[in-house]
């Protein structure tokens, strides 16, 4: 990904348009990452979009407006979450 979400949309749609995105992303990375927000335009209506982490930066407007799918969930166990607290 190159940081720049109109170049990563675009060189997704190079291969035409993608059912799903499955985002991994850390603390540490998501407030400056681009990419999730670079490939959502790059979705067929109703895609998905799958965030095993966090990820502040989606386009609330490109979801609703191409009724995407997006689900989340934190990776690992509660348990594991409760005893090893993240660190950003």
């Amino acid at each position: 990904m190159s940081w720049d979400e109109g170049k990563d949309a675009a060189a997704l749609k190079v291969f035409g348009l993608v059912d799903a995105v499955l985002d991994f992303n850390t603390l540490k990375t998501a407030a400056t990452s681009t990419h999730i927000r670079g490939a959502i335009p790059a979705l067929l209506r109703n895609g998905r979009v799958s965030l095993m982490g966090a990820t502040p930066n989606i386009w609330v407007r490109e979801v609703l407006s191409n009724s995407i799918t997006l689900k989340g969930r934190w990776p690992g166990t509660v348990r594991r979450m409760i005893l090893q607290p993240m660190v950003s």
